[in-house]
């Protein structure tokens, strides 16, 4: 419920040096590009993220998402970028200038797409980690997030295209109760930062609990 996620909110997000783990998820042409950005200390997680839309899309989205993409925009927390595909250059120059200003640990990417951008920043000496959107590899990190947010041991700014973006996800469950967040029929109703936050914490709390196991030992 969209609710538990607005509990959440805090006025500020004290991530000054804390390891940074990174979801992206590529969109190609109408679809959004979103990069999701998680912190964490001692089990408890910051979130924030940026998303970008090609003019095109943005211009012909649907009266009924008008008035979140304009409100998105003029944040910031949406950029319209030229053209009418996805703009992975822009992507790319800001997940550079976020590796030269954060603690950044990894950059969890889905192998279906982007083949160019992510070994662009492989080149670069980006933290790139490989982290596919399949069911096996989703249900565990969509459950891990469920329980911090439960659990309140998330905390963001209460951006409200986010939120409105939490608010458009459904959840599909198979027959052995692996779960996936999905949009729903309408696809103009996004759900690309969700997914993004999702694959962040499923690495983050992956490199956590190894780091424990080892500590134990």
């Amino acid at each position: 419920d969209v609710s538990l996620w607005n509990a959440c909110t805090a006025p500020v997000l004290p991530t000054e040096g804390l390891p940074l783990y990174v979801g992206m998820d590529l969109g190609a042409t109408s679809d959004l590009t979103a990069v999701s950005l998680l912190w964490v200390q001692d089990g408890q997680y910051y979130m924030d993220y940026q998303a970008w839309v090609p003019e095109e899309a943005f211009k012909s989205c649907p009266k009924h998402v008008r008035s979140v993409y304009d409100m998105a925009a003029e944040s910031g927390k949406l950029i319209v970028t030229e053209g009418n595909v996805s703009d992975h250059d822009a992507v790319y120059d800001y997940l550079l200038e976020l590796a030269n200003r954060t603690n950044l640990k990894e950059i969890a990417f889905d192998s279906w797409s982007a083949v160019h951008l992510t070994s662009r920043l492989t080149e670069a000496g980006l933290p790139m980690v490989r982290y596919d959107q399949s069911m096996k590899a989703m249900s565990p990190a969509s459950k891990e997030a469920e329980v911090i947010i439960r659990n309140r041991a998330i905390s963001h700014l209460g951006d409200p295209f986010f939120g409105w973006c939490f608010n458009n996800c459904e959840i599909y469950t198979d027959a052995n109760e692996n779960i996936k967040v999905r949009k729903g029929a309408d696809p103009s109703l996004k759900v690309d930062p969700v997914i993004a936050m999702i694959m962040a914490v499923g690495r983050a709390s992956l490199v956590q609990e190894k780091k424990k196991s080892f500590s134990f030992y």
